[in-house]
């Protein structure tokens, strides 16, 4: 897969700040149906269904190694490339974790939502996120947007972001985006109850650890 990409950087006031890319289009078909496979065998309750975690960059590495006829791990990998580019601090190795999430046409069903049939803006960081589950926090979320709804009417579809001051922001993505987020940004995405196309996302988090290693001095 071919790792050069555009990356833009955008200041949507003093707080907050999201980059954003674009990954080629012309394996969408197989990225769609790879998610789809993950999906169906997860079988999450929440429509987030893990991929993968790794606590290092050497079991990243070998799991890239493992799966390279695996069109979803190129994105991840991808992923990780455009992350290194934003990161400008020394890092000793990277903890990720990536998954997808499918939010369905019929019988939707997104985490955080208070109601599947409502379209209430629920926020969410993952930094909150991943202390809940004993994760480190991290620097970066980045999301694909592999596929979007259609028929969208008003906010369908936006993923809304909120700076320190709780002033409110949106964005509408599009199929081939790569939006990253800082981990503790708080969104919102919203859902597209008149489409009739899935919303599929592969959505990753990176932590680049510089703490170094206690020396063994036996």
């Amino acid at each position: 897969m071919e790792t050069n990409f555009s990356l833009e950087k955008i200041n949507l006031s003093k707080s907050l700040t999201y980059w954003k890319a674009n990954f080629d289009l012309s394996k969408i078909n197989d990225y769609v149906n790879n998610a789809i496979d993950i999906e169906s065998k997860a079988g999450s309750e929440n429509g987030a269904n893990l991929v993968a975690t790794h606590n290092s960059l050497d079991e990243f590495n070998q799991w890239i190694v493992d799966n390279n006829s695996k069109s979803i791990s190129e994105l991840c990998k991808l992923g990780i490339d455009i992350c290194k580019e934003i990161y400008q601090y020394q890092w000793n190795t990277i903890e990720t974790d990536f998954w997808i999430n499918i939010i369905k046409t019929k019988n939707p069903i997104q985490r955080f939502k208070v109601s599947e049939n409502s379209n209430k803006k629920v926020y969410h960081n993952h930094t909150e996120l991943n202390k809940q589950i004993d994760r480190i926090p991290p620097q970066y979320t980045f999301v694909f947007y592999l596929q979007m709804p259609n028929n969208l009417k008003n906010d369908d579809g936006t993923l809304y972001l909120m700076d320190s001051n709780s002033r409110e922001y949106n964005i509408l993505p599009k199929e081939g985006d790569v939006i990253i987020l800082d981990g503790n940004c708080w969104h919102s995405p919203q859902g597209a109850p008149d489409s009739t196309k899935d919303r599929i996302v592969l959505a990753g988090n990176v932590f680049f650890d510089n703490r170094k290693k206690d020396k063994n001095l036996f």
